[in-house]
């Protein structure tokens, strides 16, 4: 029998490219339709056969994208509905009743990308795909929409557009969606806000920090201060700066390779720190341990984490030794800063110099 249904799922399904699987799988079945992001969550409309339509329920509870949680499924009939195409149509506005999933580290393909010499998002500090990237930090209301972000002042290039409507690729309705020819850009000064232009950046940004630099990076939420994890007076020139005499700092290095050299390792704190969640893990330190001892003075842990967006792994790809601190961009007890002016009135008496961009975070994390 050929019939319709309305479908409304309701849980962490916007921002996770849940539209982007709901037409993938569809389109497998056969099924045609509609998808939308609503107020509630997703909306769905599905017109096919009731066995495919069967198994494109099974499928959606069992297969949805990792970072997706669906808290309720509704279905009801829909006898008058057809449709012979699947496509994804205009959000329904309204007061949220949803919400967002965190930013999401880079996932192994957008690695890849930034890695290859021959990609156009090569070196590409704000690549991301449906799969990983910013999401929290960028939204200004929901539904999750590219209008709705602060990448709505980045109009798509032709080839990003096209990536973004076409479902076979993972960047089908990616809202955060970017390249070098049409998305954010960095740029480096130094702590009066001069503008500075070495011929290669990331070199510069290397060799300053290998000198003793103490560097204000903005990142994914906010800004970090990022100095050599290993270099003792820099850190504790960290500490006076920062007025934070003992507290821990945290590092992050390249890889798990890296990690063990300092730090030791469970399988399941390798698991979590792999993950896409990215968390910092207060590991046990290896002894003799490698690092500055005022990293984390008097105690047997160390925090760690690994690069968990483009930036950060350009960075510490470039980075020759074992690890950066990595530390909250801010006088202690003061809030984090998270947008450029601010950081530059702010850290100025913290930082030698500032890694900038023109994505707008909106939400500091």
């Amino acid at each position: 029998m050929t019939s319709g249904l309305h479908i409304l799922v309701k849980g962490r399904v916007q921002g996770v490219g849940f539209r982007p699987f709901v037409v993938r799988l569809a389109q497998k079945l056969g099924l045609g339709g509609e998808v939308r992001n609503t107020p509630e969550g997703v909306e769905i409309f599905l017109s096919g056969n009731s066995k495919a339509r069967s198994t494109f329920l099974k499928e959606l509870r069992l297969k949805a994208p990792l970072p997706a949680r669906l808290r309720e499924l509704t279905v009801r009939p829909a006898p008058s509905y057809r449709a012979s195409a699947f496509e994804v149509k205009r959000s329904r506005e309204g007061a949220p009743k949803t919400y967002l999933p965190p930013d999401l580290a880079t996932c192994p393909k957008c690695l890849a990308e930034i890695q290859d010499p021959r990609d156009r998002r090569y070196l590409y500090p704000f690549t991301n795909c449906t799969d990983c990237g910013p999401r929290y930090t960028v939204v200004r209301g929901l539904p999750y929409d590219r209008s709705k972000t602060s990448l709505a002042v980045f109009p798509m290039c032709e080839d990003c557009l096209e990536e973004y409507l076409t479902p076979s690729t993972r960047r089908f309705h990616a809202e955060p969606n970017a390249c070098p020819r049409c998305g954010p850009r960095f740029w480096l000064t130094d702590a009066k806000g001069q503008l500075l232009s070495p011929p290669d950046p990331w070199e510069f940004v290397i060799c300053s920090l290998k000198e003793g630099a103490i560097w204000a990076i903005k990142g994914l939420g906010g800004f970090h201060l990022v100095c050599d994890a290993e270099n003792d007076s820099v850190v504790r020139k960290l500490r006076e700066r920062k007025r934070r005499p003992t507290k821990p700092f945290a590092v992050m290095t390249q890889n798990l390779k890296t990690a063990r050299k300092f730090a030791e390792i469970t399988p399941e704190e390798e698991r979590l720190l792999v993950s896409q969640e990215a968390p910092i893990l207060l590991l046990r330190k290896r002894e003799p341990f490698p690092l500055a001892e005022s990293l984390a003075p008097g105690i047997h842990l160390v925090g760690v984490m690994l690069p968990y967006t483009p930036l950060h792994h350009i960075l510490l790809s470039r980075w020759p030794v074992l690890a950066l601190v990595m530390t909250s961009g801010n006088l202690s007890e003061e809030p984090l800063c998270y947008q450029n002016q601010e950081a530059l009135e702010r850290l100025a008496a913290l930082a030698d110099y500032f890694l900038l961009h023109d994505r707008e975070i909106v939400a500091p994390a």
